[in-house]
């Protein structure tokens, strides 16, 4: 069976391309600007906006998503290199 048709083949194959010396690197500047001139981070800012219930201007939403998206993919990388890593194990 051709990778194509499993689910997840070409996502894994993507995430096991990107290198954690440029991801890690990239993910803290994202996460952690506009530091040090504003005194929290816009993503630190922007999930106590999400969680108190004031996200509500576009801006923000955009903010949120642009200051985090990293954040998310280097999660998914780990959850998918942490499966990978106990699949191995387990043959």
């Amino acid at each position: 069976m051709s990778d194509e048709r499993v689910p997840g083949t070409w996502l894994a194959a993507r995430l096991a391309e990107l290198d954690y010396r440029w991801l890690l690197p990239g993910t803290l500047l994202l996460a952690l600007m506009p530091w040090p001139i504003e005194p929290e981070p816009h993503l630190i800012q922007k999930t106590h906006m999400l969680l108190a219930g004031t996200l509500k201007r576009p801006i923000d939403v955009v903010d949120l998503f642009w200051h985090g998206w990293a954040v998310v993919l280097v999660l998914v990388k780990v959850g998918f290199d942490g499966v990978r890593a106990l699949r191995r194990r387990q043959a």
